[in-house]
C-alpha cells in the first residue's frame, strides 16, 4: 500500500511511502528513481501525520542512513 506524499520539494518529484512494509519510494528530479527498504516505520508514520515536514529534509534523514536498503530503479 503505496502512499504518496504532498509538498514540494527542490529535489523530489514524487515520494511513495508504505508504512506496513516499512518502504519508500523516490524520484528525484534529476532523473534517478530509488526504492527504499528497511525504512522506519516510526519515521513514516510521522511523516504522514505531519505532511508539512521539508520532503528533501525528511529523505536525507530518513533514508540516507547504513541501515536503509536501495535500489537505483531507473534512470530518465
Amino acid at each position: 500500500m503505496n502512499i504518496k506524499v504532498g509538498g514540494t520539494s527542490s529535489c523530489v518529484n514524487e515520494l511513495l511511502v508504505d508504512p506496513i512494509k516499512g518502504t519508500a519510494s523516490v524520484h528525484f528530479k534529476d532523473g534517478y528513481h530509488y526504492n527504499y527498504t528497511n525504512v522506519s516505520r516510526f519515521a513514516i508514520v510521522n511523516l504522514l501525520q505531519d505532511q508539512a515536514q521539508s520532503i528533501g529534509r525528511w529523505v536525507n534523514k530518513n533514508l540516507k542512513s547504513k541501515k536503509v536498503n536501495y535500489e537505483l530503479v531507473d534512470f530518465s
